[in-house]
């Protein structure tokens, strides 16, 4: 966590969607040693907040599919639509060595 988070606000929830899809994909579906990457970082009137997780074992196997993530994930993207303009939030998510990442820039009030 980097900067200043004293009286900034956002939405309830999202970011606990995000965090609760990183343990429900990347741990619950994996075996052994999981590492899960949580970023908060306050710069000026935005939060950039990414989480990142190991893909699903059973996910890895079949490379040739894309994932674009679940129900949960596409109740973030609404209920930011919902409760931002277009210009106060960007949510992204990649792949990158069996890697997922969730990438968040939202405006804090």
């Amino acid at each position: 966590i980097t900067g200043d988070i004293q009286g900034k606000k956002i939405a309830p929830i999202i970011l606990l969607s995000l965090v609760e899809n990183a343990f429900k994909h990347g741990v619950n579906k994996n075996i052994g040693n999981i590492k899960i990457d949580i970023s908060f970082e306050i710069k000026e009137d935005f939060l950039y907040f990414s989480v990142s997780n190991p893909m699903p074992s059973i996910m890895n196997q079949n490379s040739g599919k894309n994932y674009s993530g679940g129900i949960g994930l596409k109740n973030v993207r609404k209920r930011l639509s919902l409760g931002y303009s277009e210009n106060d939030y960007n949510l992204e998510f990649e792949e990158m060595d069996n890697i997922f990442i969730a990438k968040l820039k939202i405006r804090v009030a």
